[in-house]
């Protein structure tokens, strides 16, 4: 087997090692965090608002948690107000007692618009169907369920799925709002929120604004409230990749809804096509032929180095994320393995030469040879 022969099968070798580095998904996480550095702010939806549990709320309203009857007159204002509907970010899966339960059960019964409560599946560990659903005391309508998927940096980038539990699906509680709202959304890929920026980026309202009707009807009129905990002291916060690094639960769902309803979300390609892209690349800078100027090489790799993360990006713009990272690292391994045996090939030569003509010139002449 010649040099070339070996050069060519170890090649092949930290390609297949590459691939599988790739198909695994070992570098999963570092592929989001890049794609990460893309994520720029914009405009939130106009008609979504939070109404926060902030701090201003708990120093008016009292310790939390509050009586459910609270809540009650909470949806009793809102008749006032007359939003587009509601949705409570609130566990109210344990019963308080009967008189604050069925005043809070009256006032969803006479509010004139949606009222849409959280429900949380309980998962058992490395288990992907939930073991159980927490469900609100109350009745309603209108169920969404709050699970996040969260990456393995614990940050939570991607859109929540509908959940099955025996013959019961439950929708997100962002998508429950879209299909109320008439959009409803249906599509199972693998899709990364689009962040509207920072935490308080969406309009938002102190609860006990609304609760004593303080706050401006425009505001509230027609729109879609979020109901949430907003104050640190609730520590009901998500880790996302938005500046400040956090957002209230409510905003995270907000943001969700925000993207269904303005398209703006950001879908994943399938994985077999950056991994037959990163295949691909790493086979034409590896078996470019040897008879290719070193520079000639030199441009080919960097010109696919810069054309691959612009690509991902223009992608990311138009609502495609194309995970660049591992096949851009491929690349740079595979130019190195390749010009560091060509440079080895180099170096073989000029001692095969010297040794050819040692004898023969003066050590001047060799030199310049």
């Amino acid at each position: 087997m010649s040099a070339n022969q070996k050069f060519y099968l170890a090649g092949l070798v930290l390609v297949v090692i590459l691939f599988f580095i790739n198909w695994a998904g070992l570098a999963r996480t570092t592929e989001l965090r890049v794609l990460d550095l893309f994520r720029t702010t914009h405009e939130p939806h106009p008609d979504i608002v939070v109404v926060a549990i902030d701090n201003k709320s708990l120093q008016e309203i009292g310790r939390w948690p509050w009586d459910r009857k609270i809540h009650a007159e909470l949806l009793n204002s809102l008749n006032f107000y007359q939003p587009r509907l509601i949705l409570f970010d609130i566990n109210f899966s344990e019963k308080q007692d009967d008189f604050n339960d069925s005043a809070f059960s009256q006032g969803i019964k006479k509010s004139s618009f949606p009222v849409v409560l959280s429900i949380q599946a309980i998962f058992s560990k490395g288990v992907d169907i939930p073991q159980l659903v927490l469900r609100p005391i109350v009745n309603t309508a209108y169920l969404g369920h709050v699970n996040v998927p969260e990456s393995e940096d614990g940050v939570i980038r991607k859109f929540p799925i509908r959940l099955t539990l025996g013959d019961e699906t439950f929708l997100p509680l962002s998508f429950m709002a879209a299909k109320i709202a008439g959009a409803d959304f249906t599509r199972e890929q693998e899709i990364l929120v689009n962040f509207a920026g920072e935490a308080g980026t969406f309009r938002t309202i102190s609860y006990s604004n609304v609760l004593n009707r303080k706050a401006d009807t425009e505001m509230i009129k027609d729109k879609i409230l979020f109901i949430g905990a907003t104050a640190s002291d609730l520590h009901d916060y998500l880790f996302a990749p938005v500046p400040g690094g956090i957002l209230a639960g409510a905003e995270w769902h907000a943001n969700v809804l925000d993207n269904i309803l303005l398209s703006r979300e950001i879908t994943i390609v399938p994985t077999y096509y950056h991994l037959l892209l990163g295949l691909g690349l790493w086979l034409i800078i590896l078996l470019l032929p040897f008879s290719l100027k070193t520079a000639v090489v030199s441009q080919i790799f960097a010109v696919t180095v810069i054309i691959l993360p612009i690509a991902s990006f223009v992608l990311w713009r138009k609502g495609i994320a194309l995970p660049f990272f591992v096949n851009l690292v491929g690349l740079v391994v595979v130019f190195a393995g390749r010009s560091a045996y060509r440079w080895y090939q180099t170096e073989m030569e000029k001692r095969k030469l010297y040794k050819t003509i040692q004898n023969r010139f003066s050590p001047q002449v060799i030199e310049a040879i």
